[in-house]
């Protein structure tokens, strides 16, 4: 007796991934957006995603070693200098 089984994957269920992941960011680019008073786009919202995570990293780990710390903190520096950098060009 064989088993088998086809599955039938719709051609649109990549699209429909993309659609669902770009989703929040479109939301969180618009209260972003909202909250500086003007239009700002995915990019520039990961940029500020990005700057969100590397000034948690440097808080969070209080009891950390030092040089874990100093590392958070360089990736702070950095992702702070490139998201001006970005926002810049929001005019």
């Amino acid at each position: 007796m064989n088993n088998e089984v086809t599955l039938k994957a719709s051609k649109n269920s990549f699209s429909n991934l993309l659609f669902v992941s770009k989703s929040p960011l479109k939301w969180l680019s618009s209260y972003y957006g909202q909250v500086l008073e003007r239009p700002i786009n995915i990019r520039q919202t990961l940029h500020l995603l990005h700057a969100q995570v590397a000034a948690f990293m440097t808080i969070f780990p209080v009891n950390g070693p030092m040089f874990f710390r100093l590392f958070c903190l360089l990736w702070l520096v950095s992702a702070v200098l490139k998201c001006r950098t970005a926002l810049q060009n929001i005019r």
